[in-house]
């Protein structure tokens, strides 16, 4: 499974990505959403783990952008340090397979991500 990590946190990116490919994934990390959205339409991502606040966009603007211009069948996590019900229910109405809020610890993105598959 390839997976696209896009957060504005270096050392989340580069700390999930590693992560992940011990676990046997294939995975590659952008800080904003407009790279991702590149990145989405140049190459095909089974999965695609984003921050709800990147420096570009809100993580709803993202998805929607992926839901109505890029990939509408791919998976999508949402990580967050707080989200609100009307922006889970925003998530919820776009597609989000699931959200997980910050602080978590690897186990959990690992686990989170092989109940995707």
């Amino acid at each position: 499974m390839k997976i696209l990590v896009v957060d504005d946190e270096r050392l989340l990116r580069k700390t999930l990505c590693r992560e992940l490919e011990k676990n046997g994934f294939i995975a590659e990390s952008v800080e904003t959403a407009e790279k991702a959205l590149d990145r989405i339409e140049s190459d095909r991502f089974e999965l695609v783990i984003t921050d709800n606040k990147l420096p570009d966009m809100s993580g709803v603007e993202f998805l929607k952008e992926i839901r109505e211009h890029k990939a509408e069948s791919m998976k999508v996590i949402v990580i967050t340090a707080y989200i609100s019900s009307e922006n889970r229910r925003k998530f919820e109405d776009l597609g989000a397979n699931a959200y997980l809020q910050k602080p978590f610890d690897l186990e959990q993105i690992v686990k989170l991500v092989k109940s995707q598959i």
